[in-house]
């Protein structure tokens, strides 16, 4: 029984090791966003509110597209967001360009967090797939001088992925090709402390009658502070010294 005793306390104390990086909050109604810029048409969240259906969950929810919008610059297949406090965001989106012309898409989402301080540690990934109309080759290009992918905490970006100069092409007719690129993985990079919000923005040129697909992610922890991680580590090992006399 004494043995037992002591393990079920070393796995308590873990537990409270790792709490500090992936604690959760109440829920927060408000502070989230999307938006998209087709081509130098702005439309927030609230101007497709009646396209979009969110589905809340424990602590965070999903934003999903019902179904095509077409607008004077392309068309939108589909736009989907799921955000947790713990905190992470997603941002997938399909674009066609419908005009004659290249056009440039921007598309953001911004998701309220539980605080995350002093520090971070961050995680993220894109993947991009276009596919090409029979009439000509598919290129999808950055938009000078942003990446294609850009990591957003509290409003700064703080990594990006598809650098400028950054081109993705395909030209057969009717060909597709998917390229995938992620950081922070396996081991997640540094970051700075967060108070309120992260975020996805994602920028590129696309060629007339094309279609491209996005994933994105961004992810973070909280890093403890020093002094918390010395306390919480004495403990552990103070644990462990009572385990093994009873032993």
């Amino acid at each position: 029984m004494a043995v037992l005793r002591s393990r079920l306390l070393l796995a308590l104390a873990a537990l409270i090791l790792l709490a500090p990086v992936a604690a959760k909050a109440d829920p927060v109604p408000t502070g989230y966003s999307m938006w998209v810029n087709l081509g130098g048409d702005y439309f927030s969240g609230a101007d497709l509110a009646p396209d979009l259906t969110f589905v809340a969950g424990a602590y965070g929810g999903t934003w999903t597209l019902n179904g095509p919008v077409a607008k004077t610059n392309g068309t939108v297949s589909s736009w989907s967001s799921v955000y947790d406090f713990d905190p992470f965001v997603t941002n997938n989106v399909s674009i066609v360009n419908t005009t004659g012309f290249v056009q440039t898409y921007i598309v953001g989402v911004t998701s309220p967090i539980a605080p995350q301080l002093p520090s971070t540690l961050m995680n993220g990934s894109i993947g991009i797939t276009i596919t090409n109309t029979p009439t000509g080759g598919v290129t999808l290009t950055s938009v000078a001088p942003d990446a294609v992918y850009s990591a957003r905490i509290d409003g700064t970006t703080v990594a990006t992925l598809d650098n400028h100069p950054y081109t993705l092409t395909c030209a057969p007719a009717f060909c597709s090709t998917t390229q995938n690129v992620s950081f922070g993985s396996p081991i997640p990079i540094g970051g700075p402390g967060a108070t309120t919000n992260i975020g996805i923005t994602l920028r590129f040129t696309l060629t007339p009658g094309d279609q491209a697909s996005v994933t994105s992610v961004f992810n973070i922890v909280a890093v403890p502070e020093p002094g918390t991680a010395l306390m919480l580590g004495a403990g552990l090992l103070g644990l462990v010294a009572i385990g093994r006399r009873r032993a």
